[in-house]
């Protein structure tokens, strides 16, 4: 008889009923894994559609701050380099009438070249004068303009009709030079005219109104926090800006799907003489 080298080998198999192993999942357990597998790939792919938004959001906010700050420095570069006197207080703001609404929309600025004014005790040249208004043919553009050939004696500052018929003219006219300081500004249609959506808004202590009345003292004007002396005293004039900003220059219109609003405001002294004070 012959005996073979290799003794029988028992595999005893635990934990399945009748030492039987299962192939495969049941019908139920692989309905439950593709349920679950299911809502991990939605939970992911919403996580992802947040984080997209969020970034797309704040790269949309961050690049509006940047337009608010390139116009804000702009106009405060040309404020801190304006001269200002008793005929002028160094801006002004000149609204839009438009039907029979008025819009304060341009911004006039006197900064003479080198600081240095042709008159100093009068009013300004046109060509030391710097506006920043919404342009005619693009209202969704904020412009610098100035009229740099001109050397004709600006307005009075109260004469407003010939300070809105002097902003017209600069409006209207394409050959003069200007700056683009944004193509973002949102504009609304007010009858068959497209209006920018930028407001500024002076405030004077004492006012122009002050300083001409007559039945008003030297001591009596509205000096900011007192600061006069018998001789002089210290006039306060502050703009403030208001501006809405587009998603983009091609959803500019009154329609956008959205807007950021932006509101700053800048101010400075400058001194009154007493002895150049006219009355009415």
């Amino acid at each position: 008889m012959t005996t073979s080298k290799y003794p029988f080998i028992v595999i005893s198999v635990h934990g399945f009923p009748n030492g039987r192993q299962r192939g495969a999942l049941s019908l139920v357990e692989m309905l439950l894994a593709m349920a679950i597998t299911g809502a991990l790939i939605v939970g992911v792919v919403t996580l992802a559609k947040v984080a997209e938004d969020t970034f797309q959001t704040a790269s949309t906010a961050i690049e509006d701050v940047q337009v608010w700050k390139t116009v804000t420095r702009r106009i405060d570069r040309a404020i801190r380099r304006s001269y200002a006197n008793e005929q002028f207080p160094g801006v002004l703001v000149v609204p839009r009438v438009a039907a029979g609404f008025s819009f304060p929309e341009t911004l006039v600025v006197w900064m003479p070249a080198d600081g240095k004014p042709a008159d100093p005790t009068g009013r300004p040249r046109l060509n030391e004068l710097v506006f920043f208004m919404p342009a005619e043919q693009a209202p969704d553009e904020l412009r610098e303009y100035t009229m740099p050939d001109s050397q004709a004696v600006a307005p009075p500052v109260d004469d407003g009709a010939g300070w809105r018929s002097l902003v017209e003219q600069i409006r209207t006219n394409t050959a003069l030079p200007s700056i683009l300081l944004t193509n973002r500004l949102r504009y609304f249609l007010l009858g068959d005219q497209k209006l920018g959506a930028v407001r500024f808004y002076l405030e004077m202590a004492p006012s122009i109104e002050e300083w001409k009345n007559s039945s008003l003292s030297w001591e009596d004007l509205s000096w900011p926090q007192g600061l006069f002396a018998p001789d002089r005293g210290q006039r306060r004039v502050r703009i403030r800006i208001e501006m809405q900003l587009a998603p983009s220059p091609t959803t500019a219109g009154f329609d956008a799907p959205y807007c950021r609003t932006f509101i700053g405001s800048l101010s400075f002294y400058y001194t009154l003489q007493k002895e150049n004070r006219v009355t009415q």
